[in-house]
């Protein structure tokens, strides 16, 4: 979910509640460094709004809620031909993050010398602060980042106990698709607030991501050993869905698996160790596993999936990219 501190609720502000959604594209410019300022982010054009300092936080780039992030929206096909990167730079979240440049050669400036992982830009607000985007390690970091920075902004993925006691945080529409509920009005907290469990927590059945409407999500998966009798993994998931189960279950962190209607096309993969190539598999033909990968894969739903393989003999809607 895409998160802003809202303790400054005057217009302009990331906590005013004229902003309940980000599009796409404005998302992707504010992670790569492309816009630094609050303004940019309101549906607005006749520059009435203050000039603020944006504050960005993103993930390290091992980490599976960067990776989700980073190829569904930033570095997704669709959005980064868009955007405007500087040459010689990875391109998406890390754009001008250059390791070697500890001497601030590359505008905009570290926010002090020898951390180039922390970027400041030029005074743009009325209170001479200056706007920054920087590294967070993990989810607790991330999001204690964006609790306690006004006008922060950053993403993690949904749980309740991410989110608890975090009071300066609400989250965003994404091109119009609320990620918890149907619709933003249909939260009874409030627009963009958190649920919270108090002490039961509120069963959610995240349907716009079940239909794959909301853009930013990935699948959870586990690799373990089948063949060792003592591992707990099988049993693990078995449960987790099971407590996440909308209709029966308790902690509705995730959805389950089998409740989804969506999946995402995979393509092909190289295991650069040994050299074994996984040619892409979707997961649904009888007798064929799942393989190759799908971060960033266009979705589509599960049913044409299966239609798709009756009426062509067996072929899959493979290699295809948003």
């Amino acid at each position: 979910m895409v998160i802003v501190n809202k303790s400054l609720s005057t217009a302009g502000h990331l906590g005013d509640p004229n902003l309940k959604n980000i599009n796409r594209f404005m998302l992707a410019k504010a992670l790569t460094g492309n816009l630094s300022r609050t303004r940019d982010l309101f549906a607005s054009r006749d520059n009435t709004l203050s000039d603020f300092a944006l504050h960005t936080y993103i993930r390290e780039p091992l980490s599976g809620t960067y990776n989700t992030m980073e190829w569904n929206v930033p570095a997704s096909q669709e959005l980064a031909g868009e955007l405007y990167f500087s040459p010689g730079f990875v391109n998406g979240q890390d754009t001008n993050i250059n390791p070697a440049d500890t001497s601030c050669t590359v505008k905009p400036c570290t926010v002090e010398s020898g951390n180039p992982l922390w970027h400041i830009y030029p005074n743009v607000d009325s209170l001479a602060h200056h706007a920054t985007r920087g590294r967070c390690v993990g989810t607790g970091e991330c999001v204690t980042a964006v609790n306690n920075n006004a006008d922060g902004l950053g993403y993690a993925f949904w749980g309740f106990s991410t989110f608890a006691g975090k009071a300066n945080i609400k989250y965003l529409s994404v091109d119009g698709i609320e990620p918890l509920y149907a619709a933003a009005s249909d939260n009874p907290n409030g627009i963009g607030i958190p649920p919270a469990c108090s002490p039961s927590c509120p069963l959610l059945s995240f349907p716009n991501i079940v239909n794959g409407t909301y853009p930013v999500w990935s699948y959870y998966r586990l690799m373990y050993d089948a063949s060792d009798s003592t591992s707990i993994a099988a049993a693990m998931v078995s449960y987790a869905q099971a407590a996440s189960n909308p209709s029966t279950g308790i902690f509705t962190d995730l959805v389950p698996a089998p409740l989804m209607q969506v999946f995402r096309s995979h393509y092909g993969q190289a295991v650069r160790d040994n050299g074994i190539a996984f040619g892409p598999n979707n997961g649904f033909k009888a007798g064929v596993p799942e393989t190759g990968g799908d971060m960033g894969g266009a979705v589509l739903t599960i049913q044409s999936e299966q239609d798709f393989i009756a009426d062509t003999g067996g072929n899959q809607q493979v290699s295809l990219k948003q």
